[in-house]
């Protein structure tokens, strides 16, 4: 089967999740003409043509606003993955599209609870896919705010969480790559079903280079300052959640204010008791790695929700199964809060 770069969804996040509008419009890229509409060409014809989607339009990509060059890597990745969480997004997607054209399935509107065990399998890895996606191009987006400003305050505080978030970036979406190889080789029956398998090659060595810059570097260092800024944007969530008073968004914020209780614990609890490295081992710091990429991850989706609401009657189909896969991740992350 062929890969298909998913750009609708990727569009989607960039454009409700990043804030793309505000990015193309600061001084240091309106001048290169981009716009609303240029953008979606961009990555449509990289979709198409499986080319390097920077240098189809631009003559020197390196300008671009990085959320956009991230998407870019993104599809480029789809074609010749690599070990990033660019790369890893992109082999989750394509190990889900591989899984439903072996089933010859897809996913439709039915409530989750009547999902059969295969379509269980199918939807945690969409799921795992698109929350991924929203926080690789949202710290994609902070990128963009701190270095198209000369606001000294708000360059330090998108370059603290920017920095917070690149190694759950990569040392989460590692960990869900290998998770959606294993259930694409369970869906597949076998352990060959596609080059991807070869994730299982990955060291915990890999990982744990991503585990020592979070816990020391990111939270120790600072006291779980930067940490404690990102809990008070999910409670700013909590509250949009709240004020849409759907069911949809009553149920999230439920397991959104356990997810975000359980990051918060998981800051105090490393700022008290951690000292130097040798204070943690790796399965603590790897279980603190994993909070925060579920809870960071899944609070994405909890705002790509509300954007699916207010934008609802546009696509019904499109943006109804945005919701679902939501509310899925978030059922299935409720397990995990409460063993943590």
């Amino acid at each position: 089967m062929t890969y298909i770069a998913p750009v609708k969804d990727m569009l989607f996040v960039m454009n409700e999740l990043a804030g793309l509008s505000d990015i193309i419009a600061y001084p240091r890229f309106s001048a290169l003409g981009i716009n609303a509409e240029l953008i979606p060409q961009l990555l449509e014809k990289a979709a198409k043509n499986k080319k390097r989607p920077k240098t189809l339009i631009f003559k020197d990509p390196q300008d671009l606003p990085k959320l956009v060059t991230t998407a870019c890597n993104e599809i480029e990745d789809g074609y010749d993955s690599l070990i990033s969480s660019c790369g890893n997004i992109a082999l989750i997607d394509r190990i889900y599209q591989k899984c439903i054209h072996h089933t010859k399935r897809h996913l439709d509107d039915r409530p989750i609870k009547e999902f059969s065990d295969e379509a269980h399998k199918l939807i945690t890895i969409r799921s795992l896919c698109e929350s991924l996606r929203a926080l690789d191009y949202y710290s994609a987006s902070l990128h963009d705010a701190m270095t198209s400003t000369a606001n000294s305050h708000t360059i330090g505080v998108n370059r603290a969480i920017y920095e917070f978030v690149t190694p759950i970036n990569q040392g989460f979406s590692t960990e869900f790559a290998l998770e959606a190889a294993t259930i694409g080789a369970q869906i597949h029956k076998c352990w060959n079903f596609s080059p991807e398998i070869e994730l299982s090659k990955i060291s915990a060595n890999d990982v744990s280079v991503y585990i020592h810059d979070l816990v020391m570097n990111k939270t120790i260092r600072d006291g779980g300052v930067v940490g404690r800024v990102l809990i008070r944007k999910i409670e700013k969530t909590e509250a949009d959640l709240k004020d849409s008073a759907s069911l949809n968004a009553l149920v999230i914020l439920k397991y959104l204010s356990m997810g975000r209780e359980a990051l918060q614990m998981a800051i105090e609890c490393l700022v008290k008791n951690v000292k130097t490295e040798s204070d943690i081992g790796y399965r603590s710091g790897k279980a603190y790695l994993q909070i925060c990429g579920i809870v960071l991850s899944a609070w994405q989706m909890a705002r790509a929700v509300l954007a699916a609401e207010r934008l609802h009657d546009d696509d019904n189909y499109f943006y109804e199964t945005k919701i679902i896969t939501a509310s899925f991740l978030w059922q299935t992350y409720y397990l995990a809060f409460k063993l943590y």
